[in-house]
């Protein structure tokens, strides 16, 4: 700051330069938001440096095989990195935002028990509470899973429409029911590709994020990757790679275990949570690692507060010598 031979300040102050910088940021990652938005509704799409950045500054993202709550006040973007092996789901109303990552062995897990999803219904319901609420809540679906494993679950002779065969149906139909009216289904084909082109042996790499100010999604599937992480930035491609394969590591092995959807890792987790985890994400010898050391756990703490005197008083009447 400063000042004139009176003692006024001379000039704006640095705090008021900072905060007008600043809001000059937000106004320009508020437009790339929109652009991006309207864009990859029609298009392939890239992110700009000054919005990947902003999404690296949010990571962890919501892995496959799980699903996230969270709200503006705790970050800005919520995100799935490729989504492009699956689909994925999002939910927003009022600054609160939900995110599921579904996988195909959760979907398979659940059909087998008549229920599709069950835990990726409860957490969005527990997420949007008030039943009055949840309609206006807007949905998105982006990608779709069709064919396996649905089929075998819907044969031709009970349903033999193939609509039944896509997950994003099953998917609607279960919100439908718990409340929830508004769907964005603009983006159920958006990864899927032009046919007899070869573009599948093609490396490639998408992320989605939703916008918990506004509501809306945002989303990287530009082709070639080369071109996409020169449009990007050096320094955000390079941190989004380095999120997908942590989180392609757990995928392989949830995949291979099977089971449901869990809680993302990236929020505070109850113990059931914990045991599910174990249970569909890690071998069999880490769950009895765990079990063991509770089991250790108890019997040490039984033995630290255990108190003869108040045994005996308890079971006979009257207070142990």
């Amino acid at each position: 700051v400063n000042w004139d031979e009176s003692g006024c300040m001379d000039g704006p102050s640095s705090s008021s330069k900072m905060a007008a910088t600043g809001m000059a940021e937000d106004s320009a990652l508020d437009t790339d938001v929109r652009d991006n938005d309207t864009l990859s509704r029609n298009s392939q799409v890239c992110l700009t440096p000054r919005l990947a950045s902003a999404i690296v500054a949010d990571l962890p993202s919501c892995w496959l095989g799980e699903y996230m709550a969270s709200s503006s006040k705790e970050r800005r973007f919520l995100t799935c990195i490729a989504v492009h092996r699956s689909m994925a789901v999002f939910a927003w109303a009022a600054e609160q935002g939900f995110a599921a990552f579904l996988e195909a062995g959760a979907m398979k897990y659940s059909l087998q028990r008549s229920k599709f999803l069950p835990e990726v219904i409860s957490a969005m319901t527990s997420t949007f509470e008030r039943r009055l609420d949840r309609k206006k809540v807007v949905i998105h679906i982006v990608g779709d899973v069709v064919g396996e494993p649905l089929s075998r679950f819907f044969s031709k002779e009970e349903h033999s429409d193939e609509l039944f065969h896509r997950a994003s149906v099953h998917l609607e139909a279960a919100l439908r029911k718990v409340g929830f009216e508004q769907f964005n289904r603009e983006r159920l084909g958006v990864f899927e590709e032009p046919p007899g082109q070869g573009s599948r042996l093609q490396p490639r790499f998408t992320a989605v994020a939703l916008d918990l100010r506004t509501g809306r999604l945002v989303m990287q599937n530009y082709k070639p990757v080369e071109e996409a992480e020169k449009k990007v930035g050096e320094a955000a491609w390079t941190a989004l790679q380095k999120e997908y394969r942590r989180e392609k590591d757990v995928a392989y092995r949830r995949q291979a275990h099977g089971g449901p959807m869990t809680q993302s890792m990236d929020q505070w987790w109850g113990l059931w949570d914990v045991i599910r985890h174990l249970k569909t994400r890690s071998s069999g010898f880490w769950f009895a690692i765990f079990f063991g050391l509770l089991w250790v756990i108890c019997v040490v703490y039984s033995f630290l507060t255990h108190d003869p005197a108040a045994h005996g008083v308890r079971h006979y009447g009257k207070k142990a010598a």
